[in-house]
C-alpha cells in the first residue's frame, strides 16, 4: 500500500470527527437562527398590533375633536346669525325713526 494512502487512512478518524462536529454545529446554528427568526416575527406582530391600536386611538380622538369643533362651530354660527339679525333690526328701527 502506498505511503500517502496510509497517511490518509491514519488521519481519517480526525477528519471524520471534525466533519461530524462541524455538522452538529451547523445544525445548532441553523436551529438557533430559525428560533431567532420566529422570535423576531412574533415581536414584529406584537409591535404592529401596538401601532395599530395607537393609530386607532388617535383616529378616534381626532374624530371626537372634529365632532366637538363642528358642534362648537354650529353654535358660534347660530350666535352670529342672532347677533346679525339683532343688528339688522336695530338698523331698521333707526331708519324708521329718521
Amino acid at each position: 500500500m502506498p505511503e500517502w494512502v496510509a497517511n490518509i487512512l491514519a488521519q481519517f478518524p480526525v477528519v471524520a470527527l471534525v466533519g461530524f462536529v462541524a455538522w452538529i454545529a451547523y445544525k445548532e446554528v441553523r436551529n438557533r437562527h430559525a428560533e431567532e427568526i420566529k422570535r423576531l416575527e412574533a415581536n414584529h406582530q406584537t409591535q404592529l398590533k401596538t401601532i395599530q391600536e395607537a393609530m386607532n386611538k388617535h383616529l378616534e380622538s381626532k374624530n371626537e375633536e372634529i365632532a366637538r369643533l363642528a358642534t362648537q362651530h354650529r353654535s358660534d354660527m347660530q350666535k352670529l346669525n342672532k347677533k346679525i339679525d339683532e343688528l339688522i333690526k336695530r338698523l331698521d328701527n333707526r331708519e324708521e325713526q329718521t
